[in-house]
């Protein structure tokens, strides 16, 4: 109780003084002061799998970009594949236009019916026929006679062979004496001599000549006969039968003319047999003719009407092989040349070796044309007369091909740009990028039943460049080996091209374009089948280890929310007097890193602050040997604010700018599953605190 009782008289005493003041308090005043307040505001570890790429990027047709580590080295690895645009044999599967071939066809010679004899006679009407006392002699005389008829199956004749024989009768009853035996006279005028047996033929006596060649002689169908004859008569008595005193008869046989007018019979039949020569250098098996056309002249250089028929047994459809059947009219008329152009749509194409199945580049075909004879009709006719056939192919548009083919050009492969969707790797790494040697183009090229000679060419470029020349270029030469996927991979010259892209434009390429040709059998000597639909095709894989080196190259990242998210602590800061804020960042990367920041007003989203003044500075962190990180490096940042900056965080987004590089004396570094870099931004405020009471 005692100690209460200077409390109760100290209460008591301030009742007292407001009692009896003169002045009445309103309100009381609270004193006021500051306190100290701290708030976490940014905390988060950037690993190189969400600077690069956040999401798991998809493309249009269906391929995937992973982004992974290496399951050896952990070097993160950008893998990318992707379809190439076929190239499709197509209209290149062909056999060049055969130029014209003409072939013609004579008879060696021409067969006519061996004519009926001809005769001769030489008449002396002044010889007295019966018994005379005696023969009277004939004097030495020159004589030329005509046969009393003609040969009657021909006009005139160019005899390539023939054989003539001569019967002659002496009616003379006295031995006549023929000096230089008989002379033949031809249709120009030479004679072809007749020997006769000791010059002289006896009394009475008929005696055949020996046989004499006509060839190369031209006869008329009366041709006559020159001699000089003589008798030296008899002194004894005889009798004169006739006034004829010699008589002989020519007969022609085994006769084949070289020219004539004549009666043709029958005569054997013309053959062509030749073929038609590809000169494209293509060798054919088999082929199937999507389209084209063979154009046939045959013409008739006879005076008779000739059934002509053509086959080409190597061009068959259904089975059946090509054929056509027509009839010439005599020479010079309307009728005496057929020309049309055959259709090969749809028909076989056979060439290989009978023998050996060897591919060739001849397609035989054969002309038959009868010579059915003029029908007893004088006509002209000669071994110069002949058929004569043309044949020119073109247009062979081929859907399969089974030999040695030779396309006459190489397949061109139409520039074609193909996108390679690094998603969100740009637009975080703007900056240039120094691609290391790990660094590669793989392309599987599915080829077709031919050996291939490939010329393809890569451009890198980007979207923003593609109306742009191109800087540099992959070009790889490489045989792409038949009915099997060929791997081929560029290596150091992809790296070269990127690489320089790279250094030009400050970014890197997302499209390459990809040109060239293929050329199908190079050296023509393999053999294979390949149809029209066959294609080379296949598909391209970027092999990227991020083991790269970054030329200011810049990272952003910007908060989902503001700052503060507690709501207490909000508003407190609307009682801010001063603060700061601190950011400590740790860096694991094998990077130099400049860092600055943002805040950024979360209606308006304008820049309410850029922090700090000086961006801040952060050295690579060391590696090992193995590429690994050997420990992060620390630093620690203040930044001053006024009490209207601080009021702001309650407000605001943050947006954190990160400008990395390859340290000096460094191409590239490897980036690994490891490598991150943590930013932790938190602030010292201090409040001022003010409670005021109103008094009553």
């Amino acid at each position: 109780m005692k100690k209460g009782v200077p409390y109760a008289i100290f209460v008591a005493l301030l009742l007292t003084m407001a009692g009896c003041s003169k002045y009445k308090v309103a309100s009381f005043v609270m004193p006021t002061w500051n306190m100290q307040l701290s708030a976490p505001i940014f905390n988060r570890t950037y690993t190189l799998l969400q600077m690069i790429s956040k999401d798991t990027l998809q493309v249009s047709n269906g391929d995937t970009t992973f982004l992974l580590p290496n399951s050896q080295t952990q070097v993160f690895t950008l893998l990318r594949s992707q379809n190439l645009n076929g190239v499709s044999v197509g209209s290149n599967l062909k056999i060049g236009a055969v130029p014209q071939t003409n072939v013609a066809q004579s008879p060696k010679d021409f067969t006519i019916t061996n004519p009926p004899s001809i005769h001769y006679a030489l008449v002396n009407p002044g010889i007295v026929t019966g018994t005379v006392p005696f023969v009277p002699a004939i004097p030495k005389q020159s004589e030329t006679i005509t046969p009393a008829d003609a040969f009657t199956n021909f006009k005139t004749a160019t005899l390539k062979s023939g054989d003539l024989t001569v019967t002659i009768h002496n009616g003379y009853p006295s031995p006549i004496d023929f000096v230089n035996g008989l002379n033949l006279i031809d249709a120009n005028g030479q004679p072809i001599n007749i020997p006769v047996p000791n010059n002289s033929i006896g009394a009475n006596q008929t005696v055949t000549l020996p046989i004499v060649s006509l060839a190369n002689r031209t006869l008329s169908d009366q041709p006559s006969v020159t001699f000089t004859d003589s008798s030296k008569g008899s002194s004894s008595a005889a009798t004169i039968q006739s006034d004829t005193t010699i008589s002989f008869s020519a007969t022609m046989t085994n006769v084949h003319v070289s020219s004539a007018n004549a009666i043709v019979p029958a005569q054997p039949d013309i053959v062509i047999d030749s073929s038609i020569v590809i000169q494209d250098g293509n060798k054919v098996q088999t082929a199937s003719i999507d389209t084209g056309s063979v154009s046939l002249t045959v013409r008739n250089n006879y005076n008779i009407s000739i059934p002509v028929s053509l086959t080409i047994p190597g061009l068959t459809r259904n089975g059946v092989s090509l054929t056509r059947s027509f009839t010439l009219s005599p020479k010079g008329t309307s009728g005496s040349i057929y020309s049309a152009p055959i259709s090969l749509n749809g028909y076989t194409l056979s060439m290989a070796n009978p023998t050996t199945g060897a591919p060739s580049d001849s397609l035989s075909y054969s002309v038959t044309a009868q010579i059915p004879g003029s029908n007893g009709s004088y006509v002209n006719i000669a071994t110069t007369d002949s058929i004569n056939a043309s044949f020119q192919l073109t247009g062979l548009q081929l859907s399969s091909f089974t030999g040695e083919v030779h396309l006459a050009n190489p397949i061109n492969i139409s520039p074609d740009t193909q996108k390679v969707d690094l998603g969100s790797f740009t637009s975080k790494f703007n900056g240039a990028i120094l691609f290391g040697p790990g660094t590669t183009l793989q392309l599987r090229i599915n080829s077709i039943g031919f050996p291939c000679e490939a010329h393809i060419s890569l451009i890198p470029t980007s979207s923003e460049y593609l109306s742009l020349p191109a800087v540099d270029s992959a070009v790889v030469d490489t045989t792409i080996y038949p009915n099997q996927t060929n791997v081929i991979t560029l290596g150091q010259n992809f790296v070269n091209a990127l690489n320089h892209f790279s250094e030009v434009h400050k970014t890197i390429p997302d499209r390459f374009i990809i040109s060239g040709y293929v050329i199908v059998n190079p050296g023509g000597t393999a053999i294979g089948s390949v149809k029209s639909t066959d294609m080379v095709s296949g598909n391209g894989t970027i092999t990227m280890p991020l083991d790269l080196g970054i030329i200011n190259a810049q990272y952003s990242d910007t908060t989902k929310s503001a700052v503060i998210t507690d709501s207490s602590t909000s508003a407190k800061l609307d009682n801010v007097d001063s603060g700061s804020v601190v950011i400590e960042v740790w860096n694991g990367l094998p990077l130099q890193v400049t860092m600055s920041g943002q805040l950024i007003d979360t209606t308006t989203h304008a820049v309410v602050m850029n922090f700090p003044s000086d961006s801040i500075y952060i050295p690579a962190a060391q590696i090992n040997p193995d590429g690994s990180v050997k420990d992060s490096v620390f630093s620690k940042n203040i930044v001053s604010l006024t009490a209207a900056q601080a009021r702001d965080l309650g407000k605001s987004y943050m947006r954190f700018f990160f400008r990395v590089e390859t340290p000096p004396g460094a191409t590239t570094v490897p980036f690994k599953k490891d490598n991150d870099i943590s930013v932790r931004v938190y602030g010292n405020f201090a409040l001022k605190v003010d409670k005021n009471l109103t008094g009553k």
